[in-house]
This record gives C-alpha cells, sequence and structure tokens, in this order.
C-alpha cells in the first residue's frame, strides 16, 4: 500500500481521491483544508506547504491550470507521482510526464504524450499522437481525434470535441459541448459552440472553474 499526498481539497481532489482507494492505495494528507475532509481518519489538513511532508509522493488535484500550477510550484518537494484509476488504457507508446491523474475509462492512444502536471478527466479519450502540453485539463468525456496539439495550461470543458490535427494554443479555454475543427491560435481565450468559436480573451490562464 503506498501514502499519496493530494495537493488541493475541492471537487477534483475529492474525485482523485477516489481513485486512490479503489487502487488500495491510502490518502495521506491535503495540502490544503477543506469542510468535506473533516474527520476523515487518516486524513491531516495542511494550511500550507510543509518541509515534513516534502518527500512524500504527491499528486496535485485541482481543476483550474493557473491554480494547479501555483500549488505546484509552492510545494517545497519534488516526488510528484501518477494517479491512473482503473479501468483505463494507457498505450505502450504513449508517454506520461510527472503529477498525471487519468480518471476511469479515459483512452489515450499510441504515440500520445502528456506533459507534466497534465488532468485527464473520466470517459475522455486522448487518440494517437496527441500532444498536451504541461497544465492541461481535459475534462469528463472529451473526444480528441488524432494528433491534437494543445498547448501549456489549457482547459478543455465538459464533452467538447475536437477534429485530427488541430492545434490549441497555450492559456485556451474550450466550453463545454463545443465543436472544434479549426485551430485555436489565441492564447488565452475562451472559445465556445458548434463550431467553436472566440468570445472573450483573458489576462492568463483560466483561475476558476465556474
Amino acid at each position: 500500500m503506498t501514502e499519496i499526498g493530494i495537493i488541493g481539497a475541492g471537487d477534483q481532489a475529492l474525485e482523485t481521491v477516489s481513485y486512490i482507494e479503489a487502487n488500495q492505495d491510502s490518502v495521506l494528507f491535503y495540502a490544503i483544508g477543506k469542510d468535506f475532509i473533516k474527520g476523515r481518519p487518516g486524513f491531516i489538513e495542511l494550511e500550507s506547504p510543509s518541509e515534513a511532508f516534502a518527500a512524500a509522493p504527491v499528486v496535485t488535484a485541482v481543476g483550474s491550470p493557473l491554480l494547479r500550477k501555483k500549488l505546484a510550484e509552492q510545494w517545497p518537494g519534488t516526488n510528484f507521482t501518477n494517479v491512473i484509476a482503473q479501468p483505463t488504457y494507457i498505450d505502450k507508446s504513449a508517454t506520461l510526464g510527472m503529477d498525471v491523474t487519468v480518471g476511469p475509462f479515459a483512452f489515450v492512444g499510441p504515440r500520445a504524450a502528456i506533459g507534466d502536471h497534465c488532468t485527464i478527466n473520466a470517459g475522455s479519450l486522448v487518440h494517437h499522437g496527441c500532444q498536451l502540453a504541461d497544465y492541461v485539463t481535459i475534462s469528463p468525456g472529451v473526444k480528441m481525434g488524432g494528433n491534437v496539439v494543445i498547448g501549456e495550461g489549457a482547459f478543455i470543458g465538459i464533452g467538447a470535441t475536437i477534429k485530427n490535427d488541430v492545434k490549441i494554443a497555450g492559456g485556451v479555454a474550450v466550453g463545454a459541448g463545443a465543436v472544434v475543427i479549426n485551430d485555436l491560435d489565441t492564447p488565452n481565450a475562451t472559445y465556445v459552440g458548434n463550431p467553436a468559436k472566440l468570445i472573450k480573451q483573458r489576462d492568463g490562464w483560466l483561475d476558476a472553474i465556474k
């Protein structure tokens, strides 16, 4: 049995806890306290990173790419681990960076390359040759064709569909249910609809999940 620390304590953390416990590992601590974990046995609430836990294997479990980046950079340790739920298919030729979470019933195809600190949620399809840069969030039920390239800090909303060979710039947020058939080349912009169109540009990465 492995004890794994969770950096985060929102809904994404709750999902990640369930994956860890289903794998018969145990959760050692949360880095941020929240009411829903109070009173659960085996939990240590931390209001801020602590050198005392720096050596523990940890995973960031936050939906917002910007907040995930901030928390990962503040953590004093370097022992990030991956959490892979079951059942999940990850092709043997795919590569995963560190601090990657893959939810149940997800598919990661041949030659896909997943960067550091990425989250691929339940039921998402990341087909052959896709490249995800660091800090990308793939929400539940996303369908991604082959050879899609997604830039650092992008957020792909629930049930979005992305056509083969599309490139998405860093910091882009794709709305729930959007259909992406062309490159989304404006960084830090929000795209929605079918086909996906730009509706807003931000100063930086998505900082909250609405």
